[in-house]
């Protein structure tokens, strides 16, 4: 008898205990998609995303791809701390004319499907 009481104690006093906070990275981006109007063609263009760790872990990206050979690729590497900003940014070359609508993938720590950051505009002469 005395070992179901002791047993029914022990449930009682961790029913009251509040549940333990999951830590998790969330991020969130400035923007997902920049339209870049008219650029000149021959000169790369740089496109920044910035983003910012709002989850309570340290946010990883762990690969950022690119959708073509045209654009190459550049992020923070460092793990992004809780309440921090990280950056992406992707270079498109601007060599042919004409309009255009270029993406890349980012997978991260956060237990996501990967995000699409996305670009468009028109490469004048």
């Amino acid at each position: 008898m005395s070992m179901l009481i002791l047993g029914m104690n022990m449930l009682s006093a961790n029913a009251g205990e509040k549940p333990k906070k999951t830590l998790a990275p969330q991020i969130k981006f400035e923007m997902l998609t920049k339209d870049l109007g008219k650029i000149e063609k021959g000169k790369p263009k740089e496109i920044k995303f910035e983003f910012k760790n709002t989850g309570n872990a340290p946010l990883i990206i762990s690969r950022v791809q690119p959708a073509c050979g045209c654009t190459t690729q550049n992020f923070t590497q460092d793990p992004i701390k809780p309440g921090k900003k990280g950056t992406i940014t992707l270079t498109y070359n601007a060599a042919a004319e004409g309009q255009f609508s270029k993406s890349a993938t980012v997978s991260t720590n956060c237990g996501q499907e990967t995000i699409t950051l996305s670009f468009k505009g028109e490469v004048i002469n």
